[in-house]
């Protein structure tokens, strides 16, 4: 049986990830499952550095804040029917919105936040 420490890691963790899962999810039912395997892909990568290379995490958690919060379809990958899939950069800087991406940057990594929390809570536990 889990104690209410155990508990409550894995459901933060769990809503963590499931949180930063639902858009590329959506985007996945809608367009392609690209962002979906970007995304997960990312989140394992943080994962896996915030457990074996602590020091590392907050480079891969900016990475991931970043893929989720500027996903790469439509933003940076894109498809035609002429060419197929190609790597295009969005919007110009001058038409780049800062805060309004920063906003989204900044929720996209609250999740993170709660995801390192819940891990740091779990090797606490085990030590």
């Amino acid at each position: 049986m889990l104690n209410k420490s155990a508990l409550t890691s894995w459901v933060v963790g769990g809503l963590a990830v499931l949180l930063l899962l639902l858009p590329p999810l959506l985007t996945a039912i809608v367009w392609t499952t690209l962002n979906l395997f970007i995304t997960a892909f990312s989140l394992a990568a943080t994962v896996a550095m915030a457990l074996f290379a602590p020091k590392a995490k907050w480079i891969f958690a900016s990475i991931s804040a970043g893929i989720v919060a500027f996903p790469p379809y439509p933003n940076w990958i894109f498809w035609s029917e002429d060419e197929g899939w190609k790597f295009w950069i969005g919007p110009s800087v001058r038409s780049l919105e800062i805060g309004a991406n920063l906003v989204f940057f900044v929720v996209a990594f609250l999740p993170i936040l709660a995801l390192f929390w819940a891990i740091d809570l779990g090797k606490r536990r085990r030590t």
